[in-house]
């Protein structure tokens, strides 16, 4: 089982697109979106959950109470630094803001009579599903939630666990773009991953500090080139870095509008029309790529 995983410096380089075409062509493997804070490869392969209620991801507390027994000393309220913690106009006792408390337990800490009620979170929700392409793992961090690593690092284990049951040849991670913690999460023990890049002076600069963070981490790492041709240019520039960076290109894929066609009607590109010069060039990378890993 080799785990594959597509990242970006930046967004919109079509990294979903040709990561729903490669689950496809890898025909047995396990889809893992790891842009658990605004996926959208359930756009593309309409995933159907496989259990009733979501699997809770409890990350963090959150100090949410104040009992009765609160003596009004306003220690709390004089140690958050985050303003969570108030007096009520009305009759001056001490409230709690639960979406402006960021869990650090301070206030808890610092309460002489014990009134303050500090509690484990849940942060955000994660899914099992299967697909016409197969299974498919995937989350949802809550609004204005941290820990999106950590969460990635729990939905990259649920995927290792299914794909060791199901034997999967392949784990293929949809990755966030930029270099965070969720990426950083994507990457590590991946066999492979691939940075997609768009012939673009912010998208060359972005890819860059991708590719950076690949080395850190020891991770083998080719480049896709996707919309090559809308910038001959900069798509030569792109060339001339990876050659001096010892980076092998895998694929080159045209500007086509056969992307738009398929997403339109929720399908890869290569069901929409395998003819296209995009479908085409998204299979001659698939190739490349399993040759990169010698698999």
């Amino acid at each position: 089982m080799k785990q594959l995983a597509l990242i970006s410096g930046k967004g919109g380089t079509g990294k979903t697109s040709i990561t729903a075409a490669f689950i496809q062509l890898a025909k047995n493997a396990v889809a893992v979106d790891c842009d658990v804070d605004a996926s959208n490869l359930h756009l593309l392969i309409s995933p159907i959950t496989r259990r009733k209620n979501p699997r809770a991801f409890i990350s963090g507390y959150s100090a949410s109470e104040i009992s009765e027994n609160c003596t009004g000393c306003g220690a709390c309220f004089n140690s958050c630094v985050f303003g969570a913690i108030s007096r009520r106009e009305t009759d001056g006792k001490i409230k709690i803001n639960a979406l402006l408390c960021e869990g650090c337990g301070v206030c808890l800490n610092i309460c002489a009579a014990g009134t303050i009620k500090f509690e484990s979170k849940q942060s955000g929700e994660s899914y099992i599903s299967n697909t016409r392409l197969g299974v498919m793992v995937h989350a949802r961090l809550f609004a204005g939630e941290g820990s999106s690593g950590k969460l990635v690092a729990e939905i990259r284990k649920n995927a290792s666990d299914i794909a060791r049951d199901e034997n999967a040849d392949y784990i293929i991670l949809d990755g966030p773009p930029g270099t965070g913690c969720p990426v950083i999460a994507t990457l590590s023990g991946t066999d492979l991953a691939a940075v997609i890049i768009e012939p673009s002076l912010s998208s060359i600069h972005d890819a860059g500090r991708a590719i950076e963070l690949c080395r850190h981490f020891k991770v083998p790492t080719v480049i896709i080139i996707n919309k090559h041709d809308i910038n001959a240019q900069i798509s030569e520039k792109i060339e001339k870095f990876a050659a001096k960076s010892g980076i092998e290109i895998i694929g080159k894929i045209p500007y086509d509008e056969a992307f738009t066609i398929a997403m339109k009607k929720r399908m890869t590109v290569i069901e929409s029309d395998k003819n296209s010069e995009a479908a085409k060039s998204i299979i001659n990378a698939w190739n490349n790529f399993k040759k990169s890993l010698k698999f």
